[in-house]
């Protein structure tokens, strides 16, 4: 069974994510490459020169990168509304690191928190987008990866602008928008870049 996985992605205004060294992404012989893009109409034809550059690790990787999704697919966002209020929330399941995030929405999206909750109750601020800029989808990378142990709640909440007086927004007059690919659709995602505690590929391979 062919089993799918990320390598990533771009968005708007996003750099690269270099990796510490002793961390990197499997790429197992004979795997298919699939480059997923999405196109402005132009009105004419031309030519794509999209490259794909991978990196190989020049040292021993020991852990793998990983990502934990938060979404909330169901998406209904009401027209002439100015502050709609979206959450999402996930329950880690395995101790790990978490080495930085990416939040994503589209042009509807005005802020995202998230917060972790750890087993004990104490909360801790991951990231906070205000004002959100879909020009400006930055991955965050935290200078000191931080410890989410197995049970914490990751908790999301967005607010998205689908009034006439936000001047991103698509749609005149506004109109119900619901999940999407389309950058006239909307999206409330985050990915959280983790390692997990317990692996040692290195260890593995002896």
């Amino acid at each position: 069974v062919p089993i799918y996985e990320s390598l990533g992605g771009w968005a708007p205004g996003n750099t690269p994510f270099v990796l510490p060294d002793g961390t990197g992404r499997d790429l197992p012989p004979n795997s298919d490459i699939i480059l997923q893009i999405h196109y402005h109409k132009i009105g004419r034809a031309v030519k794509d020169h999209s490259r794909l550059g991978i990196y190989f690790a020049k040292k021993p990787v020991e852990k793998q990168l990983r990502e934990e999704v938060i979404n909330s697919r169901l998406l209904f966002i009401p027209p002439n509304i100015k502050q709609h209020r979206v959450t999402g929330a996930l329950t880690i399941t395995r101790d790990q690191h978490l080495l930085g995030i990416l939040p994503h929405m589209h042009l509807l999206g005005t802020e995202m928190k998230i917060t972790a909750t750890y087993p004990d109750g104490t909360q801790k601020p991951l990231i906070w987008v205000k004002p959100w800029d879909f020009n400006w989808q930055e991955t965050y990378v935290y200078k000191t990866p931080i410890a989410l142990p197995r049970g914490t709640r990751i908790a999301l909440e967005a607010f998205y602008d689908n009034s006439a007086d936000n001047p991103r927004n698509p749609n005149n007059p506004p109109r119900l928008v619901r999940w999407g690919e389309k950058s006239t659709d909307e999206m409330c995602t985050a990915f959280l870049y983790v390692t997990h505690d317990d692996e040692n590929l290195k260890r593995s391979e002896k």
